[in-house]
């Protein structure tokens, strides 16, 4: 029987207010294993990956950013995800609101101001795979590992001082595909403001019309974005 579950589809996503305010939520969200969960056929080692999850939490500060590095590559690692079950919001759902939620809040800040003060946001815990906690880390690994098995690309991404601005510039756009693509992206773009980013993915996406990625090397691709960015 498969350790990876979701949350079923007859199960509103929603979160309280104890539950997004607490420094622990584990067990706040009271579900029946029975009628409200059901298991993901999918190759995982959970066991491997409590481990480097309670390690992550006793090693660094809470809030601390370099808990997404130390993570994401462990997580592709232990879920051995297909694209189509990945895609499933109730999945990361159930690793973030059951599972691991201990995790999420001890990743989080809780928003200091406005309507929704002393609350984490709920897209950390039920969001989409750009959002959620532990979806954007996986999906982040699997748009980056080249054959499988090297993540060196996935390395320079995380070591991104805007890792999560770089990802959600890239994810969803049609050069994800290419690892030459995004390696030359990366380096070339990953550095700079948000909006720079953000608008460089754009404008790349708009050239990406009149070019064939897959005949252009890294030296190419990088002049390319390196000429966007600085129009930008």
């Amino acid at each position: 029987m498969s350790h990876v579950k979701r949350i079923k589809d007859h199960v509103a996503l929603a979160l309280d207010v104890e539950f997004l305010s607490a420094d622990d939520p584990s067990g706040l969200l009271m579900l029946d294993a029975e009628s409200d969960l059901e298991g993901v056929a999918a190759r995982t080692d959970i066991a491997r990956l409590d481990n480097f999850v309670a390690e992550t939490i006793s090693s660094h500060e809470r809030y601390d950013t370099a808990m997404d590095k130390n993570v994401a590559i462990d997580l592709h690692k232990c879920l051995a995800l297909s694209r189509r079950q990945a895609a499933d919001r109730r999945l990361w759902a159930w690793l973030c609101c059951i599972k691991y939620p201990e995790f999420v809040a001890y990743r989080w800040k809780p928003r200091v101001a406005g309507e929704h003060e002393g609350l984490r946001s709920p897209a950390r815990f039920i969001g989409d795979n750009v959002r959620n906690t532990f979806a954007r880390l996986w999906w982040a690994a699997e748009l980056t590992v080249v054959n499988g098995t090297d993540y060196s690309l996935t390395e320079e991404l995380l070591a991104l001082d805007r890792f999560q601005d770089g990802y959600e510039a890239m994810f969803g756009r049609a050069f994800c595909q290419y690892p030459d693509a995004l390696r030359a992206f990366i380096q070339t773009a990953g550095q700079k403001p948000q909006k720079v980013i953000r608008e460089t993915s754009k404008e790349f996406c708009y050239l990406m019309t009149t070019l064939v990625l897959e005949t252009m090397t890294s030296e190419q691709l990088s002049e390319v974005l390196a000429d966007i960015s600085e129009k930008v």
